[in-house]
């Protein structure tokens, strides 16, 4: 790794040294002490440019943003800290720290509806303070996600994600696509997953006693419960959610080989941007690609699927072949119900 990037390294080593006010930190004997530290972490030496430059970043208004009290004292000829007892632990926050910080948070704040956006702002001033970062400009935002308008479980955010914060029981009331009405259910909240620009509530059910997902634009109604809160059910996530799309995991169904070819003209896109991680591809002669993925199969992957349209082929398992034949059947049948109801100018 380039010296450069060890800049918080040398500031601690540096540190280090100052911090023993007993001894006379000649430039000499600090380069001496730093470098050889130094060398025996990351294997590289250390120059007296690079030492120099690193206690003019650590002094007040220097660019590490830690305004150390380091003094040269020219009569002496030593470097010293003026405050006794001090040391940049006291301040462990440096001025890249907050801007990395800084962006990490503004990426949270996108999250519509955790409503989480006053506490970060009030944690960012925090930080900016600590590390003299007020009336300096902020960076420019480098990342942003895509956000749906007006989603309709954006105001279950808040809510359930202090639920699970607390390891509070709740009572929802859920409505199915196609109910007639609301059902209520006692959860006892374990994550919040975001799949395809909607969310969705990972919770026990306690009435059915198994794991269940709720669509959070489905949940009409949420309640906190004088219950007594059962964690021992949450799973890891990762591995909960390892061999399937999306956040719907069929209890009791065994992980089966997708065998899937993709036209020349879609398997760039496929190779360049794995469907899953578990994905192993077999470049074909005629320039498309055979994908296998070890998947259990659910309405998540169908769906992905389906966006690919007639660029992809399922070779296997049969049922999801056949599953994939029916969907395209269907839809060929309404098309051509509509091309039939329309005027000939129209088709």
């Amino acid at each position: 790794m380039p010296v450069s990037k060890n800049a918080p390294l040398r500031y601690r080593l540096i540190d280090e040294c100052l911090c023993r006010d007993k001894v006379r930190w000649t430039r000499a004997r600090l380069l001496e002490e730093v470098t050889e530290k130094f060398l025996e972490i990351t294997g590289q030496p250390l120059s007296q440019r690079q030492l120099d430059m690193d206690l003019q970043a650590m002094k007040l208004g220097g660019s590490s943003g830690l305004d150390a009290p380091i003094e040269f004292d020219r009569k002496a000829g030593v470097y010293r800290y003026t405050e006794p007892g001090y040391s940049i632990h006291q301040s462990p926050l440096l001025v890249d720290d907050a801007d990395v910080l800084r962006q990490a948070l503004s990426v949270l704040q996108q999250f519509q509806g955790l409503g989480l956006s006053q506490e970060l702002d009030a944690l960012v001033s925090r930080v900016e303070k600590q590390v003299n970062l007020h009336g300096r400009p902020a960076g420019p935002v480098a990342l942003h996600f895509e956000q749906v308008a007006d989603y309709t479980g954006a105001d279950k955010l808040r809510p359930l994600y202090e639920a699970i914060r607390t390891r509070r029981v709740l009572q929802i009331a859920y409505q199915p696509f196609g109910a007639a009405g609301a059902s209520p259910v006692t959860v006892h909240p374990y994550l919040l997953k975001e799949f395809n620009h909607r969310w969705f509530l990972l919770a026990y059910n306690q009435d059915q006693q198994c794991l269940s997902n709720y669509a959070l634009d489905r949940i009409t109604q949420v309640e906190g419960t004088a219950g007594t809160y059962w964690p021992d059910h949450c799973p890891d996530a990762p591995t909960y959610f390892q061999h399937v799309i999306g956040p719907s995991v069929a209890a009791n169904k065994p992980v089966e080989e997708i065998r899937l070819c993709f036209t020349k003209v879609r398997a760039p896109y496929v190779l360049t941007k794995p469907l899953h991680g578990s994905q192993r591809s077999t470049p074909l002669a005629d320039g498309s690609v055979e994908v296998r993925l070890q998947l259990i199969p659910n309405r998540e992957l169908v769906s992905l699927l389906l966006s690919f349209g007639s660029d992809v082929t399922v070779l296997a398992p049969a049922a999801l072949r056949k599953q994939m034949i029916e969907v395209h059947q269907g839809a060929l049948a309404r098309y051509v119900s509509v091309n039939e109801s329309l005027p000939a100018e129209n088709i």
